[in-house]
């Protein structure tokens, strides 16, 4: 039985190791402290840029996953902990899987299993994924398979789609807490630093690039998915979340956040083409717009930056449309400016929507020289502020059929209400617009949503 002594041992012995290691040696290192920590068998599992399935880091092969099994996030136990953040077990509580997150950044899941001898494929793995490689990235646009949740019955559905009422006792959530305190203790505390020694390698290393993607991925990709943010942040007083698609060729979109001195700094560019060179403008304005901003300009001040810039580099030929925002996180304050772009939606109380109406300035780029209306609202604690490009509303099905901001709003409030995390919310929601266009985009579509929580103890003390 695992004590609170292996514990410690097992997480110094991470740390101290941890400084000179790869990427590639992780999963090595893992399953030597866990082994003598007592764990069993430890795997580690990493989700693919679109967020479909789950791939085992072995360490091994260009990719670092050769011999791995690749899972489905849909239907496995390990999607389930992926999907919901927690601890989920099989239930004969051999198997445990627990989320591996950077901050709050979801990366995969990490695996235990009691008995490391060989056995036979378990739901989660079905024969054949336990080859030596995985097929070569594709370079068709991926297009989610199976019916949505919504279309089919409460037993097709996963437990996570499922209303309460049509939940079981064998859907796996009986099943989280089979292990005594310490060992799931030191479970959490090595998923835990997984996390971060996953999140620290990943920046210098070509294997985790090709493991978490399924197809290949156009310049434009490469370049902007290295210059955003992370998708997902949170804290006590906020949580941001984003998704861009088509994740693997990207054309003009990018969305932006910081932090500093309490308040967020939010913004989202939407420049003009499909091509390299829209790829370009939108990284061009949100570069000039960091910099500004570094440098304490406000919100008017950044925008006639970002206009500056583009007009000089491309001669007003590119521009980007854009919506820039600042958060107060201890009052609710949001302050926003509009350059040519859809207005942002406040979702209240969980099912109320308002569209928040600015007079627009021209693009930027353009140099037009119009007026700036620097524009206020007050939020109200859990109010989700909702910046989005044309790309999401303007999908169009194989009839020709928008997906349009009703049904767009509507999918955010009906899953607000099922209590998923942000994150999970917007994965499904890029599945559905998928699903909606066929699995082919022909604009970039990005979402980012900013939920105000409330001032925190600390602020509100200061």
């Amino acid at each position: 039985m695992t004590d609170s002594h292996d514990i410690a041992s097992m997480l110094t012995g991470l740390l101290r190791e941890s400084h000179g290691v790869n990427f590639d040696a992780l999963p090595a290192l893992l399953a030597r402290h866990a082994a003598a920590a007592g764990l069993g068998r430890v795997r580690i599992l990493l989700a693919d840029l679109q967020e479909d399935v789950l791939r085992e880091v072995t360490g091994r092969g260009l990719d670092a996953g050769a011999g791995g099994v690749e899972m489905r996030i849909e239907g496995t136990l390990a999607g389930r902990a992926y999907q919901g953040v927690r601890a989920v077990a099989s239930p004969d509580g051999r198997q445990h899987w627990l989320p591996i997150l950077d901050g709050t950044e979801r990366l995969g899941v990490l695996g235990f299993e009691a008995d490391p001898s060989p056995r036979p494929p378990s739901q989660d793995e079905p024969p054949g994924n336990e080859g030596p490689g995985r097929p070569p990235p594709s370079q068709d646009e991926h297009s989610p398979g199976g019916r949505p949740p919504d279309e089919r019955t409460p037993e097709e559905r996963t437990p996570e789609e499922r209303t309460p009422d049509e939940r079981t006792p064998d859907d796996g959530t009986a099943h989280e807490h089979t292990t005594d305190a310490c060992t799931d203790d030191a479970m959490r505390s090595l998923a835990s630093a997984a996390g971060l020694m996953v999140a620290s390698k990943r920046s210098n290393s070509d294997s985790h690039a090709r493991l978490t993607r399924v197809r290949l991925m156009n310049v434009v990709a490469e370049m902007q998915w290295r210059l955003m943010p992370p998708r997902f942040f949170a804290d006590d007083r906020v949580r941001i979340s984003a998704a861009l698609e088509p994740a693997y060729r990207i054309a003009g979109d990018a969305f932006d956040y910081a932090l500093a001195d309490g308040v967020a700094h939010l913004s989202l560019f939407d420049a003009m083409g499909h091509d390299t060179s829209a790829g370009l403008t939108a990284s061009l304005a949100m570069a000039a717009s960091r910099n500004s901003r570094r440098q304490a300009g406000a919100l008017t001040e950044v925008s006639h930056t970002v206009d500056e810039v583009l007009g000089k580099e491309f001669h007003h030929d590119r521009y980007a449309t854009g919506v820039l925002a600042d958060l107060d996180l201890r009052t609710g304050q949001l302050t926003w400016i509009n350059r040519g772009h859809l207005p942002p939606v406040v979702i209240r109380g969980g099912r109320w929507t308002a569209v928040l109406e600015c007079p627009p300035s021209h693009p930027m780029g353009t140099g037009l020289g119009l007026p700036v209306t620097v524009c206020h609202e007050q939020l109200e604690p859990g109010d989700r502020l909702v910046m989005y490009t044309d790309g999401i509303t303007e999908a169009r099905d194989s009839e020709g059929r928008e997906f349009g901001q009703g049904q767009f709003l509507d999918y955010l409030v009906r899953h607000h209400a099922d209590d998923l995390p942000v994150a999970e919310t917007l994965r499904r929601l890029i599945h559905a617009v998928l699903r909606h266009h066929e699995g082919r985009l022909d604009d970039d579509a990005t979402v980012l949503i900013c939920e105000w929580h409330g001032p925190s103890r600390a602020g509100a003390e200061r």
